[in-house]
This record gives C-alpha cells, sequence and structure tokens, in this order.
C-alpha cells in the first residue's frame, strides 16, 4: 500500500520510506513478502539504515534481502533479535554514488504470520530508526516515515 498524497513524497527535498504488501490480509502461517520502499526527492542516496519491529509473538521472521536501489551487491548489516522481534538492515553502495537516485526497493523482508494468531485481529509491521544517507554520505534531515504496516488476519483457508 503506498502512502496517501498528503503523505509526503512529493515534499522538495525530503525523502520517503514506506512499507508496500499486495494484500493487507493474511492468514495463520502464510508467508509474506513486504517492500521497504525509498522515494528519495531530488538527491542521490549511498546508504539506509532501518529497524524493523514485529511481535514475536505475531511473526516469524525469515530474512531480508536487498533491493535493487543501492546498486547489485550493496554492503550490507542484518542484525536480528528472535526475543523482541526487532532486526537492524543497514545498506551502502559501493562505489561512488550518482547526484540522483530513483526511487524503488531498499529491501525485501520475508515473514511468516505465526500459526497461532486469531482470526478478526489485526497485526502490524513498523519501521524505526531511520538513516538515510546522501550521494555524498551525509545524513539526510526531513526524511519521511511511513505509517505502520496493519494487516487483518483472516481464517485459513
Amino acid at each position: 500500500m503506498a502512502p496517501s498524497a498528503d503523505f509526503g513524497p512529493d515534499s522538495i527535498g525530503a525523502a520517503t520510506l514506506y512499507l508496500e504488501l499486495a494484500s493487507g490480509r493474511v492468514a495463520p502461517g502464510q508467508e509474506l513478502n513486504v517492500n521497504v520502499l525509498l522515494n528519495p526527492g531530488p538527491v542521490g542516496i549511498s546508504g539506509v539504515q532501518f529497524r524493523l519491529n514485529v511481535s514475536p509473538e505475531e511473526f516469524d521472521q525469515l530474512g531480508i534481502s536487498p533491493g535493487a536501489l543501492l546498486g547489485p551487491d550493496p554492503l550490507e548489516v542484518n542484525q536480528h533479535d528472535a526475543e523482541t522481534g526487532a532486526a537492524l538492515f543497514a545498506l551502502a553502495r559501493r562505489g561512488p554514488s550518482p547526484n540522483s537516485t530513483i526511487g524503488g526497493p531498499v529491501a525485501t523482508i520475508r515473514v511468516s504470520l505465526a500459526a497461532g494468531v486469531l482470526p478478526d485481529t489485526t497485526v502490524t509491521l513498523a519501521l524505526e530508526d531511520i538513516i538515510i544517507a546522501d550521494q555524498e554520505a551525509r545524513r539526510m534531515t526531513g526524511v519521511v516515515l511511513g505509517p505502520p504496516l496493519e494487516l487483518m488476519v483472516i481464517a485459513a483457508p
């Protein structure tokens, strides 16, 4: 689900980071691929860092893989805390960064909804602790973070 028009992706100089999933409904045990997307505004991007927070009672984290935004083989840090459900993920472009970057996928998060989650409840995936570095490896200000991704749990098929 992309951010709404008043969400801020058109803000001049502001980068927007948000989660996207094709459907807002999920069944217990179902695996999901959630995209982390970045609209960088009019600048180049050399690196991105975020923390994913999920409830370990609601989700099993299966992995996070880099998207295409920072090139074919970015430097990568992936630290997962199974007890809290938090994962820190950082990517940096290898080599020089272009003066502008076209928005796109930073990463894909693979999670599985826990089998014990009851139907007709809502579960949430959220990003925080966002750091985005511009083409000169300076921390960007004015970063807009999308809302948490809320999913409705349906009965397993």
